[in-house]
């Protein structure tokens, strides 16, 4: 499947923490294996600043999901100049019919301090 999202199309207060913006994505899965990629452009910055993601899944025994993708997002330094930063992602879940439990780590290139954890419980009824 794709889609493609206009984000903020009101004004806000606090266009700072909302910028226009025009996401994009796309996913193709063929039995246990899943791959998707998705990307954001920033229209209200003159440089049409874009930031984007790939990544892939495989079901193990149909219950375990291994996962691995890399993202390429933009952040704001210490001058106030919004720089790319990249990151390699692992993750590992267990899928059963009522519930799932999810970990991952991504990891910046640019930033070797600069690492997120995740975990979700999931409860499906």
């Amino acid at each position: 499947g794709a889609g493609v999202v206009f984000n903020n199309v009101v004004r806000s207060e606090r266009s700072a923490f909302s910028r226009r913006t025009v996401g994009f994505g796309a996913a193709f899965a063929q039995g246990e294996f899943a791959i998707a990629a998705d990307g954001v452009i920033d229209v209200e910055s003159g440089r049409r600043e874009v930031s984007y993601s790939v990544g892939g899944e495989y079901f193990l025994g149909g219950q375990i999901p291994v996962r691995g993708g890399y993202r390429r997002a933009l952040y704001e330094n210490a001058a106030g100049d919004r720089v790319p930063e990249n990151f390699a992602a692992a993750g590992l879940g267990w899928v059963t019919p009522t519930g799932a439990l999810d970990v991952s780590l991504e990891r910046s290139f640019e930033r070797a301090r600069n690492w997120r954890v995740g975990a979700d419980l999931k409860l499906f009824y």
